[in-house]
């Protein structure tokens, strides 16, 4: 470092600033997070949506099976506007949106176009005017700031490439006393499915810690899917 003295000539203390910055160290950003599952999401280019409709939302698919447990556990109240992060299909879309009312909103989003066209046609058709969605990309969801008071990460955090730009981008989207809820796959070495062992990125410990790091404290945990191998984590904005 430059020491400046008391009777230095102001030129030289300008001069000695400049020198310090130019070659401080830049700061650590966003913008140097790689990666962490490069084509994750590659099987959603150009979907088949009647397909992804079968599979998504099968009887045998666990999130579809306990949908109506999931958005009861979520408290939502009437007039709330939520975000359903990965709303893929949307059929929880539309079941929030019909709690939270007229007065409420719901935001899908999702980096798939064709879903967003879907869940579209589908609130259209249930009558539901409270439905908006936002296309998102890798590294954000593109939610405006402070604009909602829940939002729900639905077997989509493991679909994140870059969680620390995606979970900055919905920690700036929900309001200070706002809640995030995550649902996701166990995985466990010798316990979980070779599914979840290949698709999942991390387990629970490593997702809860990731999410705290973003600005979030754990609230609760409900053991709702436990015996079907998925949690359910509940998150403040700290």
């Amino acid at each position: 470092m430059i020491g400046i003295s008391p009777t230095r000539p102001p030129i030289l203390v300008a001069l000695a600033a400049a020198l310090v910055m130019a070659f401080a160290p830049a700061p650590r950003t966003h913008a140097q997070e790689t990666s962490v599952r490069p084509g994750i999401n590659d099987p959603y280019r150009d979907p088949d949506v009647d397909e992804w409709v079968d599979r998504l939302e099968a009887e045998d698919r666990v999130i579809f099976e306990y949908r109506h447990a999931i958005v009861a556990a979520l408290a939502l109240e009437p007039g709330m506007e939520v975000a359903d992060v990965g709303a893929g299909t949307g059929f929880l879309t539309l079941m929030m949106a019909r709690v939270v009312g007229p007065e409420g909103r719901i935001y899908a989003v999702d980096v798939v176009p064709e879903f967003l066209d879907h869940v579209t046609k589908g609130a259209a058709a249930a009558g539901l005017a409270n439905v908006a969605t936002v296309l998102g990309d890798q590294r954000s969801t593109r939610l405006e700031p402070l604009s909602v008071d829940l939002i729900l990460v639905s077997d989509t955090y493991h679909h994140f490439e870059f969680p620390r730009h995606t979970l900055a981008s919905l920690h700036a989207a929900l309001r200070d006393d706002g809640r995030m809820v995550v649902v996701d796959f166990e995985r466990v070495e010798g316990v979980s499915p070779p599914f979840a062992i290949e698709h999942v990125r991390a387990g629970r410990g490593t997702v809860t810690d990731e999410i705290k790091n973003a600005g979030f404290d754990l609230l609760r945990e409900i053991p709702l899917m436990e015996h079907e191998g998925q949690y359910y984590l509940e998150f403040g904005k700290r």
